[in-house]
């Protein structure tokens, strides 16, 4: 039995210092691990997720009321705009009544006139009176 109270010493084993190892390879026996999270991290993770789920969903939700609302002005606009070409053609409707009217009125008062010869000078003597 050995009086030894430490291990002998081997290439074999951890070593602090791994400047001992070759220099043509520094990974050449040495193993690398993935460090877990923290689950504080993790949770930290997750609540991040959660808060840019319900920001994107407030988003959303504010897009889709904006976009509604500038559908419904569109919308109440062009229907102005409709009503409003609706009464300009009414108007234009009873213009030209009036003026058929007032072409039939004129074509009778000169097949009229051509019929009574003595018509423009009774018109023309009562202008003269007033």
């Amino acid at each position: 039995m050995s009086l030894e109270r430490t291990p002998p010493k081997s290439n074999s084993g951890s070593h602090p210092n791994l400047t001992f190892l070759a220099d043509d390879d520094p990974r050449m026996n040495v193993s690398s691990r993935k460090r877990k999270t923290p689950d504080s991290e993790a949770h930290m993770y997750n609540e991040l997720r959660q808060e840019l789920t319900a920001s994107l969903a407030s988003y959303r939700r504010e897009l889709r009321d904006s976009f509604s609302e500038f559908q419904q002005n569109i919308m109440t606009s062009f229907e102005g705009m409709l009503n409003k070409q609706y009464e300009n053609i009414q108007k234009l409707q009873q213009d030209y009544n009036a003026m058929k009217t007032e072409i039939s009125d004129i074509k009778q008062l000169t097949i009229y006139s051509m019929n009574n010869p003595t018509y423009f000078q009774t018109c023309l003597h009562r202008e003269r009176k007033v």
